[in-house]
């Protein structure tokens, strides 16, 4: 699930560092099996300055289709949370789609 940086040319170098980061969080969750219209929906509330919605959609659409991931994935999800100041035990829950 690595993201090489030939994969980001459509990622605009004026874009904030947090959009960046979640941009690239929400390809990895599309890699994961994240949904199509759930994917798009990220996407635009990134575009908007939604950053909060974008990360809570990916977390939440992931748990709520039961879709794995692994270890690394959430490392992502809590460095993002720590970033947007969110506290991590609002989202620890996809834990439980962790691959063992």
């Amino acid at each position: 699930m690595k993201i090489k940086k030939d994969d980001l040319y459509w990622v605009d170098q004026s874009m904030s560092k947090l959009n960046k980061i979640l941009y690239l969080f929400i390809e990895q969750a599309k890699e994961c099996g994240l949904h199509e219209a759930d994917y798009i929906n990220a996407r635009e509330f990134v575009n908007y300055n939604e950053q909060g919605l974008a990360f809570d959609t990916v977390i939440t659409q992931l748990y709520e289709y039961n879709i794995a991931i692994d270890q690394n994935f959430y490392g992502r999800a809590i460095t993002i949370a720590e970033i947007m100041k969110i506290p991590i035990n609002e989202y620890d829950y996809i834990q439980e789609l962790i691959i063992r």
